[in-house]
């Protein structure tokens, strides 16, 4: 009797144990599908701030942003090889980019010129300061921050959702 016992509790246990890893399979999809879900609320969320963003009409049309003409182009795909993109046009791209791979790496496509974008260059202008006193230094310096499209969503979802993305700000 002992061995009858001892086999039905191996048979208990072992469909207990398909029960527990039968549940935990929709659990993960669900997670993903949710991760998926606020990413796309995030991303639309920073859209629709920056879309209001205009560029004063007083910009010079190299620093606009080839795809919509609209905004500052503040972003270069593949360092420099690719045309200018604004913040705006930078969340399109990776958000037409997201709804097109619902698995796997996500490869993103220039709205501009539909080639492959992995990184982007962000172009910040800064006045220099310590070389307002000399002549033959130039007054402003460019700062150049490349970061791949892959690690900024990562870094959105490893965040909770706190990090600016391409408005980077000291306040949180």
């Amino acid at each position: 009797m002992s061995e009858e016992s001892t086999s039905q509790s191996n048979t208990a246990s072992t469909s207990e144990s398909s029960d527990s890893s039968m549940k935990e399979k929709p659990r993960r999809f669900q997670l993903t599908v949710s991760t998926y879900v606020s990413l796309e609320k995030y991303i639309r969320d920073r859209m629709s701030i920056t879309q209001l963003q205009l560029a004063p009409s007083c910009t010079p049309k190299d620093q606009m942003c080839e795809s919509c003409n609209s905004r500052v182009g503040k972003y270069e795909g593949d360092c420099d090889q690719h045309s200018r993109l604004c913040g705006y046009c930078c969340y399109v791209m990776i958000l037409v980019s997201m709804q097109a791979s619902k698995e796997g790496p996500i490869t993103t496509e220039c709205l501009h010129c539909c080639s492959p974008v992995n990184m982007l260059t962000k172009r910040k202008c800064s006045t220099n300061i310590e070389h307002i006193q000399d002549e033959n230094k130039p007054n402003s310096v460019y700062v150049e921050q490349t970061f791949t499209i892959c690690d900024y969503i990562e870094s959105i979802c490893n965040s909770g959702f706190v990090n600016g993305g391409f408005e980077y700000s000291n306040s949180q």
